[in-house]
């Protein structure tokens, strides 16, 4: 401080080469300032596309499990038999609680058991992910009556598709499950879904402020639970 308040005190003033010498100091230190504060920026920018990622995939996979939760679930079962990669499974309920009397020859008394009987008709709800246009996937609810004909073909009513909606993209997500012990794969009755979600960025928040020499921002979240 001493030296610039000398060299201002002096009636000569500077010479051309202070006077070069403080810019290019100046120079310097405004370079490094702005190299920080962009920097800063990109990595807010990142920190925030992540947050959707992950809020968008939590969303999903409370979405799934809600709709799961609304009705009692008795087997679950693959929609494609031969789909090595499921993308899609549907859950049955179609049993209901009945009273079964009986009694001993020798005794004049009823008793009663409470068992589990098919039910005519078959409430379903099947998850599915699917692609839309310009390659984007997402996953669809939909819930519909299934009821089993005479000659073993299947009748399907009041079919009401749901998509869940959400910006970026689930390409190359998986919805699977794992039968318990015991339990056959076209019927199972217990299972632990698996559920790999897959979440690119598509939305302007996710991709702003990205090097494109990076590619898409992208974030794998995994959730299991099981009924």
């Amino acid at each position: 401080m001493k030296i610039f308040a000398n060299l201002i005190n002096r009636e000569k003033g500077m010479t051309l080469v202070e006077l070069l010498a403080t810019f290019a100091i100046a120079s310097i230190i405004l370079v490094i300032l702005y190299s920080v504060f962009a920097n800063g920026i990109k990595v807010s920018k990142k920190v925030e596309a992540d947050a959707e990622l992950r809020d968008e995939g939590d969303y999903v996979v409370t979405t799934i499990m809600n709709k799961m939760a609304e009705s009692p679930v008795d087997r679950i079962k693959k929609c494609y038999p031969d789909q090595t990669q499921i993308t899609c499974f549907k859950v049955y309920h179609d049993k209901e609680l009945a009273l079964k009397g009986y009694s001993n020859d020798s005794n004049t008394n009823t008793f009663y058991d409470v068992q589990k009987t098919s039910k005519p008709k078959a409430s379903v709800i099947e998850f599915e992910l699917i692609e839309q246009e310009k390659n984007k996937s997402i996953i669809s609810i939909s819930t519909y009556t299934e009821i089993k004909n005479q000659d073993g073909t299947f009748t399907i009513e009041d079919k009401k598709t749901n998509p869940i909606e959400i910006e970026n993209n689930l390409a190359g997500s998986t919805l699977a499950f794992k039968c318990s012990p015991n339990n056959v794969t076209d019927n199972c009755k217990s299972a632990l879904i698996d559920l790999n979600l897959t979440i690119t960025s598509t939305s302007k928040m996710a991709t702003s402020g990205l090097s494109n020499d990076n590619g898409p921002l992208s974030l794998t979240l995994k959730s299991q639970f099981g009924f």
